[in-house]
């Protein structure tokens, strides 16, 4: 069987987590508003919600699409209420994709374990995931970014320091821009990146705020495309 390689970030793989997931949900019958992203971030986009507005709007749509739903879910699932459907075992491919997506979650959850450690927590989608099909496991291996390797950082004023917070070895920078970004006081950077170039803290201060950022390095690449910085010499 021909075997394929994607290279992919972390806002792709989670979208492919996303459909993989809605996708099985949907053969086994549960194709409500609540397992439809997709339709539930519709609606939150066409029916603002706040605190200081009329919510009702919203409330009435959304109620009406349940109920649109739950009439298709009646005609092709008879006597399926809200939640219920045929579960697993039911649909080969189904199975495969609640396979497919639950590796990917589980990647995550493995990083944030590693990341944090004793504080973490597990969840459903902590561990191995069930195998349900005779497809072969996914592979997800995480790469680095061939632009943030330790050697990049070295030879480009990045030093690195023990953290007094938490003990542990970190590369750090400090910049002003060259511009002034359109206001009176530059913004000064601070940068600070884990020993195993996983993830990256910046803090963006000027005289009158301060932000503070955490983003994987894939991310932070993503940050570098939407030009945050607006021209080669504000990048790191």
């Amino acid at each position: 069987m021909d075997r394929y390689t994607i290279e992919l970030n972390r806002t792709q793989i989670k979208l492919i987590a996303q459909a993989l997931e809605m996708h099985s949900r949907a053969i086994c019958g549960q194709i409500e508003e609540s397992f439809s992203p997709p339709i539930k971030e519709e609606l939150w986009k066409h029916y603002k919600t706040g605190e200081n507005i009329d919510n009702s709007e919203f409330y009435d749509k959304r109620k009406k699409v349940e109920e649109h739903l739950l009439a298709v879910k009646e005609i092709i699932w008879p006597g399926f209420g809200p939640g219920a459907s045929e579960g697993v075992g039911y649909d080969e491919i189904a199975d495969l994709g609640y396979e497919m997506y639950k590796h990917i979650l589980s990647q995550f959850e493995k990083e944030l374990q590693k990341e944090k450690g004793e504080k973490y927590e597990a969840n459903v989608h902590t561990g191995t995931p069930l195998k349900l099909t005779k497809e072969p496991v996914i592979k997800i291996k995480k790469i680095k970014s061939e632009k943030l390797t330790k050697n990049y950082l070295k030879h480009n004023g990045w030093e690195l320091v023990k953290s007094p917070f938490t003990g542990k070895f970190i590369y750090i920078k400090d910049r002003y821009d060259d511009e002034n970004d359109g206001i009176e006081f530059k913004n000064y950077w601070k940068f600070q990146i884990d020993l195993d170039l996983t993830k990256i803290t910046y803090v963006k201060m000027n005289i009158s705020t301060t932000i503070e950022s955490t983003l994987c390095i894939d991310e932070f690449i993503e940050f570098y495309k939407k030009k945050e910085f607006k021209d080669g010499k504000k990048r790191v």
